[in-house]
């Protein structure tokens, strides 16, 4: 590698022309100069510039992720985290002012001052999401968890968007800058091709160490940010010198790293939101599982609420307690039914001794019950009838005159055990 600057190579080159090329020497002189106001541009501003937002972008990320696991896992210790991440993310924004007064620059950094002035926004909305996060937690309030978690994810993807936004302006920059560097390429090239035919030899030689030293690595790191600009990627730069050349292809290597960490950044985001998806997927669907099993549980208690015990093998007896509506004589009528098809009973002995009410519904569901019984061949037994439902019972043409009824269970048990029910 060549150690000396690029002033200093083009000072030997003018001691060995002499006199007669000063006015080659200065121009040359004048563009070289001009290559050093522009790369330094570059390694000490651009570079600067984009250092600090991207690190901002890290720690808005990091501070994210934080909070994404306080809300998944409950805990203040990552919130606390969160918050520092959120600090020193503020800390870089304030450092991203820049004094630079460079023609390329002026208008980046007014765009820039916009971007800035959205992270703060952004930082702003992410710190209130936070304290609002902490209480949830702190009052374990799931689904206030699950909103804040979902609005950090959307807090994540503009952190995403504006770093995209500050990259596009590195990248405008360079093109600008790539453009100067190229028509002051021209510039030296007109000033060399215009020395005298004396000093012929002695041009070519100063322009092929020019170009294999200057032009050479600048139109390969104009060719690398082109293609960078397109999206594509971009192969490190090989660092030829320790110059400001050299220092611009480290710089450029530098920011090429930090643009691919930050792509893998947004690359596992996207990663971290489709689990989540998935996440919440599965138990949307472990949801829907415990929602059959608890119908099928009220099924299985509804079956329950009407048993059925045999007495023999032709005889059961059906014990009803409690109060009697439409959907449960619904429930009886299809288990005593089925238990009548299945196991060829012959008598079903209905126990009312625990039924508080007796009315004229009921009557006319159990008669309806009778009635379906009959068809199969089996007689129903209506038993435990109180004083104060054979008085609701009594009045004429009550539906329940023509089903055979005892006082007692014990009454309907012998008549039934004896081979018939009057």
């Amino acid at each position: 590698m060549i150690r000396s600057s690029l002033t200093g190579k083009v000072t030997l080159a003018a001691m060995i022309i002499v006199a007669l090329i000063i006015g080659a020497v200065a121009g040359t002189s004048w563009v070289v100069n001009e290559f050093h106001h522009s790369i330094e541009h570059l390694a000490d501003h651009t570079m600067k510039r984009m250092t600090h937002a991207d690190a901002a972008g890290n720690y808005l990320s990091r501070a994210f992720a934080e909070a994404y696991a306080a809300g998944a896992s409950g805990s203040r210790a990552k919130m606390a985290v969160a918050r520092m991440y959120l600090a020193a993310a503020r800390n870089e924004l304030s450092r991203l002012s820049d004094p630079e007064t460079h023609d390329i620059a002026d208008e980046i950094l007014v765009e820039q001052g916009i971007i800035v002035q959205h992270y703060m926004r952004l930082a702003d909305e992410a710190e209130t999401t936070l304290l609002s996060l902490e209480n949830a937690i702190i009052e374990n309030d799931q689904e206030a968890i699950s909103r804040y978690n979902a609005a950090m994810i959307a807090l994540t993807v503009q952190s995403g968007q504006l770093a995209d936004a500050m990259s596009s302006l590195g990248l405008k920059e360079f093109r600008e800058t790539e453009e100067v560097l190229r028509s002051k390429i021209r510039t030296a090239n007109l000033v060399l091709s215009g020395a005298s035919v004396v000093l012929l030899l002695t041009a070519v030689t100063a322009l092929f160490l020019l170009r294999r030293h200057i032009v050479h690595p600048i139109e390969r790191l104009a060719e690398a940010a082109h293609t960078m600009s397109e999206r594509r990627s971009v192969t490190p730069l090989r660092i030829t010198s320790r110059d400001e050349i050299g220092r611009l292809q480290r710089a450029f290597n530098e920011m090429t790293e930090a643009l691919a960490q930050q792509t893998r950044r947004l690359e596992e985001q996207i990663t971290i939101s489709e689990a989540a998806r998935a996440e919440a997927e599965t138990a949307r669907m472990h949801l829907q599982e415990q929602l059959a099993t608890i119908e099928e549980q009220r099924e299985v208690i509804r079956s329950m609420s009407v048993p059925l015990l045999p007495l023999t093998r032709t005889s059961a007896v059906v014990p009803l307690i409690g109060a009697i509506d439409s959907a449960r004589l619904a429930i009886l009528s299809n288990r005593v039914l089925q238990s009548v098809a299945d196991r060829r009973f012959r008598y079903i002995l209905f126990d009312i001794t625990g039924v508080p009410l007796v009315d004229k519904e009921v009557a006319q569901g159990l008669l309806s019950i009778v009635h379906a019984l009959r068809l199969p061949g089996a007689e129903a037994v209506l038993v435990g009838i109180r004083p104060e439902v054979a008085q609701a019972l009594a009045p004429p043409g009550n539906a329940l005159a023509e089903v055979t009824t005892y006082s007692s269970l014990e009454q309907g048990m012998i008549k039934v055990l004896n081979g018939y029910a009057r």
